[in-house]
């Protein structure tokens, strides 16, 4: 690595620092960015729906934001699904969730309902099935704590 540190450069990204190695760490210039607060993750849905030319009422964008958990890609995704399910937007119009998130509640549902052997083998394939679109594991688990806080 040291060998070619004059000519090659690379971007790691990371959420966590202890997932990356010592080693690596050692050669790196760490550089924190903090998630974007709920006013500018707000300011960002407002000027992607201008620049997409629809209106986005401010109660629905505080409702996104809140929704996305800091995460601004998250947020845009969820305004694109709750535009495509319903707009214009009504006050009382949920926001919508994606896909592997409704699997995750699903998953989660379906393990209280019923202890069994058989259920067990069900929620497997499910949680395999999410693995081999790319979910991670955490992503999987954080879907459903978020949801129970929100009970």
């Amino acid at each position: 690595m040291e060998k070619y540190s004059r000519t090659c450069r690379l971007i790691l990204m990371a959420d966590s620092l202890t997932k990356i190695i010592e080693p690596l760490r050692s050669r790196c210039n760490l550089v924190r960015v903090p998630s974007p607060s709920e006013k500018e993750i707000c300011a960002v849905l407002q000027k992607v729906s201008k620049k997409e030319g629809f209106e986005l009422p401010d109660q629905f964008a505080v409702k996104v934001t809140r929704a996305c958990s800091k995460n601004l890609r998250r947020g845009l995704l969820q305004l694109q699904s709750s535009k495509m399910d319903n707009y214009p937007f009504a006050e009382d119009q949920p926001v919508s969730r994606a896909d592997w998130e409704l699997v995750c509640i699903d998953i989660a549902s379906l393990l209280m309902r019923e202890q069994s052997n058989k259920r067990l083998l069900l929620v497997r394939t499910r949680f395999y099935e999410l693995l081999t679109h790319a979910i991670p594991a955490d992503a999987i688990f954080e879907v459903r704590s978020v949801s129970y806080a929100a009970q």
